[in-house]
């Protein structure tokens, strides 16, 4: 019989800088795109797993702990990502020749145009859609419809 070995919550419970960072590589890694973010999290998730199997049997609790934090701070990031695609819903006239890019950029004018948004976000966000924007043009001379674009 396997006797119990509980982690405490604290060391289960991702941290607020533990969140945020996974936030951020969640968000970059997916792109702005619904499925991407499956993609972003096994990215983000492969091997720790294994990692934190590791720590446990070689008995450090603190590493599986911190482990497991991180998986649960990706796997909330990517879910906080989803439901705000769903809520922002499809961007309206979407170029299918773009693949898509038009409506990551859209989205991304949302967040930047969004004030209640931390204001590191709504830069991230512009940065984001004037980038991908601009590539765009560059690979394929085709224009995505920005505000201010003339």
């Amino acid at each position: 019989m396997i006797g119990q070995a509980g982690l405490p919550a604290a060391l289960l419970t991702p941290t607020g800088p533990e969140l945020e960072q996974a936030r951020d590589l969640i968000g970059e890694l997916a792109g702005g795109g619904y499925a991407a973010t499956y993609g972003a999290l096994g990215a983000v998730a492969s091997g720790m797993a294994g990692e934190a199997i590791r720590a446990l049997r070689s008995g450090d609790v603190e590493a599986a702990g911190r482990i497991l934090r991180q998986l649960a701070a990706a796997d909330l990031a990517a879910c906080e990502l989803r439901d705000r695609l769903v809520e922002q819903g499809p961007a309206e006239d979407s170029d299918p020749a773009l693949g898509g890019l038009d409506e990551v950029v859209m989205r991304a004018q949302a967040t930047a145009a969004d004030t209640d948004r931390d204001p590191l976000d709504r830069a991230r966000a512009d940065a984001t859609a004037h980038a991908i924007a601009r590539t765009t043009y560059v690979l394929t001379g085709r224009q995505i419809r920005m505000e201010g674009n003339r």
